[in-house]
């Protein structure tokens, strides 16, 4: 494992107990527009699918919800812990739909709710609960030549690899001709790279941690270029981790995945409109009642452009399904 892979593993397993635990706005909003994008791209059949960086199996769960197969692989031991409590659940045995995460937000309950029963009533045989291993998703070994139906990368997994490049050839390799990759990444162009400059004049209370040299070194990186920063992750205890990751330039990974045979059939953004408000405040448990109104208008107007060519292109994130040709 590399330096930087070993850091990662570190800090998600430092936040493995509350991993699950998402009480604030950011996260749930994610999710709830990834897990329905993938439930909108699964075909009616299922098989058998990969969980690439799986973290504590949100989308294992949804696939197996869903009636695929499926093997999560991470990193980090403390979260696979979790994933496979999940998995031993009873109730998800029973072949019952279950909660994928834990939220005080009720609009994000009930979409997480309705996802779930949703990805419950597309399964056709009793499911069958995710394995879940350790293991560098830069690893070859995890690819067996067209064995997968699907094969999800999503959690921003990408941002923290060491050669991205590699780990999509590898992803293209192990599907099926036909079979999906649901690949969700952070990608460089959106506001995000502006709101360290407004924390700067007003003293660090945005939480961005950057000095003008580095937030201006990130405003003026060329656009084909991906941006490598360090994002300042609060925990709930008000302890601070700083995580290496790359924020992707869209046109060259857009590049990338057609070189290794991927044709796009989809393409949303999320947090187009929602990070017009600062991604640091987004992601503090505990939101007041007018932040939290304003993040729900948003949230709802992005349900209507996300999907749009010049709309998805600004999302903090970038949500694709791709089909091996």
């Amino acid at each position: 494992m590399s330096l930087r892979q070993d850091s990662v593993a570190m800090a998600h397993n430092a936040m493995a107990t509350e991993y699950d635990v998402l009480d604030d706005l950011w996260y749930p909003h994610l999710f709830n527009r990834l897990h329905a994008g993938i439930l909108h791209g699964l075909p009616p059949k299922a098989g058998v699918a990969l969980d690439a960086g799986c973290g504590t199996g949100f989308q294992s769960m949804l696939l197996a919800m869903a009636g695929y197969a499926v093997t999560g692989v991470d990193l980090a031991d403390e979260l696979l812990k979790q994933a496979r409590e999940k998995a031993s659940d009873p109730i998800f045995a029973q072949g019952e739909p279950v909660p994928l995460f834990s939220t005080n937000d009720g609009t994000a309950q009930r979409e997480m709710d309705a996802i779930s029963r949703q990805a419950a009533a597309m399964r056709r045989e009793p499911v069958i609960p995710p394995v879940f291993r350790v293991g560098d998703i830069g690893d070859p070994s995890l690819y067996p030549l067209e064995s997968q139906d699907a094969v999800v990368c999503c959690g921003s997994v990408l941002s923290f690899v060491d050669d991205p490049e590699k780990v999509v050839a590898l992803m293209a390799s192990t599907l099926k001709k036909g079979g999906l990759l649901f690949l969700e990444v952070e990608q460089r162009l959106n506001a995000d790279i502006l709101w360290p400059f407004v924390d700067i004049l007003i003293g660090g209370r945005l939480g961005y941690g950057q000095d003008f040299k580095t937030a201006w070194r990130n405003l003026v990186t060329p656009p084909g270029c991906d941006l490598h920063l360090d994002f300042p992750f609060e925990m709930k205890n008000g302890s601070k981790l700083s995580l290496p990751m790359r924020l992707f330039s869209l046109p060259a990974l857009e590049t990338m995945l057609a070189i290794n045979g991927l044709q796009m059939r989809e393409k949303m953004g999320v947090h187009v409109l929602t990070n017009l408000l600062p991604s640091t405040i987004l992601h503090r448990p505990g939101a007041g009642r007018f932040l939290r109104v304003v993040f729900g208008f948003l949230a709802w107007l992005e349900k209507f452009c996300a999907h749009k060519r010049f709309f998805s292109a600004f999302g903090c994130s970038c949500f694709y399904v791709l089909e091996k040709t």
